[in-house]
């Protein structure tokens, strides 16, 4: 039987994967009807592209990335803000103001940066109050917030 490889590319990856999560059924059916909260990182800032039908500044949708010299984080001052999704428009609203409305209807969508021994995605936790994910984990896992 013939065999076939294919080698992406990071971007090429991330992009293949904002196009898979963009068609999850529970992310089209949050989009629509409910809210979707995606946190900054580089292939989130594609998962956004495939949502929206446009680009943003990927260089700016980030926190912290692991580089080959090691970690950087982007200063708060430089980066843009996670975006959030109300019926598929665009909010002006802060994480720290729709954390109280997410429902089981709703999507959270998280990058990871790093695998363990087991294939579990991990995120670093840089901030003071561990970060996004730091912040919002409780509210996402209590409330049965879709977590992607």
């Amino acid at each position: 039987m013939p065999q076939i490889q294919m080698t992406l590319t990071p971007s090429e990856s991330k992009r293949l994967i904002g196009m898979a999560v963009a068609k999850l059924p529970e992310v089209r059916r949050a989009f629509k009807n409910g809210i979707v909260v995606i946190g900054v990182g580089t292939t989130n800032a594609y998962v956004a592209e495939e949502l929206l039908g446009r680009k943003i500044e990927r260089e700016r949708f980030v926190a912290g990335v692991v580089l080959p010299k090691g970690t950087y984080v982007l200063p708060a001052e430089r980066r843009l803000k996670e975006i959030i999704i109300r019926r598929g428009k665009i909010i002006d609203a802060k994480l720290d103001d729709v954390l109280p409305e997410l429902t089981s209807s709703d999507v959270f969508i998280k990058g990871a940066n790093g695998l363990d021994s087991s294939g579990t995605a991990g995120v670093f936790m840089a901030g003071h109050r561990g970060g996004t994910i730091g912040r919002s984990l409780g509210t996402v896992m209590s409330r049965g917030v879709n977590l992607i």
